[in-house]
């Protein structure tokens, strides 16, 4: 819709050439839909408001801020003449989209005008508050913290949708363009719905009894080991003891204990 709205080659649909029509391409026919331009200025600037809370990202964060002018720009002459009951009104949802942008407060400095040195490059791992409602144990920020925690040159942060790797099992992440790092709870990625996607994107890494096929990568390991990102005491540590050193369930332990 935003190429068909904003002037330059109809068929370039991606790439430099395209964001830079996004930014600087005035309107094809000003005046019309400017409602629904608008919206999906504010759609894209939503999709790309991730970058906002990562200082290196200084040319998307900018990008994004131009996404949110140009929306305001397209909403002022849909309802400028009608003012804000027009707008309220309106069945577009504006608003909706405008009420999801959360940009950092304070706002991050330019290091490049200002002149401070920006921070060094991290691998961002991160994953969702979401996966918490699987037994109510955030399994994702245990496996996160037990495979990626105190390594050099990487940071974890949930909810962190453009990070560089991101875990998960049942929420996937919107506008990602990172690692993929699926840790299957089930016989296969297919019992999931995730076999296609995982199979079709090449930086996408199973870790589970079997592989997505396609283009991922699999790491293969069997169920035992993925259940242990659900448990809040053992760590798959545990599988490489003899298996009567290894700690009891605390139920067995309890009764072994009572009896």
């Amino acid at each position: 819709f935003l190429r068909e709205g904003v002037q330059g080659d109809a068929s370039v649909v991606g790439g430099p050439r395209f964001l830079l029509d996004l930014l600087y391409s005035p309107v094809r026919e000003p005046g019309r839909c400017p409602a629904a331009l608008a919206v999906a200025f504010a759609a894209l600037a939503d999709a790309l408001q991730c970058h906002w809370h990562r200082p290196r990202s200084q040319m998307t964060r900018e990008m994004a801020d131009a996404m949110v002018d140009r929306a305001q720009q397209q909403a002022v002459e849909a309802f400028g003449e009608g003012g804000m009951h027009t707008a309220i009104e309106s069945r577009w949802p504006l608003f909706s989209f405008l009420a999801r942008l959360e940009p950092p407060f304070p706002a991050l400095p330019d290091y490049a005008k200002e002149g401070i040195p920006a921070p060094p490059p991290i691998a961002l791992v991160s994953w969702s508050s979401r996966e918490a409602e699987l037994g109510g144990l955030n399994w994702a920020a245990s496996f996160a913290a037990e495979v990626f925690g105190g390594m050099p040159g990487v940071a974890l942060k949930e909810d962190v949708e453009c990070a560089d790797i991101y875990v998960f099992r049942s929420k996937l992440p919107n506008n990602f363009g990172g690692v993929l790092l699926f840790v299957d709870g089930e016989r296969s990625p297919d019992d999931s719905g995730y076999q296609k996607l995982l199979a079709s994107y090449p930086a996408s890494i199973v870790v589970g009894p079997l592989a997505a096929g396609g283009v991922s990568t699999h790491f293969p390991v069997p169920y035992a080991s993925t259940s242990f990102a659900s448990r809040s005491e053992d760590t798959p540590a545990a599988l490489a003891l003899p298996f009567a050193h290894r700690p009891a369930p605390p139920r067995h332990a309890a009764a072994a204990a009572a009896a």
